[in-house]
């Protein structure tokens, strides 16, 4: 295999990862569930009652729980 070819290959992969990434960016923050609970989440943060990773698992077990509806 080329060198050329291999860059493409891996150049087509990349972009795939790259949209896939875009489309769960946009799915998350995008969801009105999410937008209205992130509020909620990032005070509780700032006010040292939540721990940013308890701020992840919180918004992403909202997300689950949508897409297991």
């Amino acid at each position: 295999m080329g060198v050329f070819l291999k860059r493409r290959q891996e150049q087509s992969l990349r972009w795939v990862r790259d949209m896939i990434d875009e489309h769960l960016h946009n799915l998350f923050f995008n969801n009105v569930v999410i937008q209205g609970r992130m509020g909620e989440v990032e005070a509780a943060v700032l006010d040292g009652e939540m721990s940013e990773s308890q701020a992840v698992e919180e918004l992403i077990g909202v997300l689950t729980s949508l897409l297991n509806e």
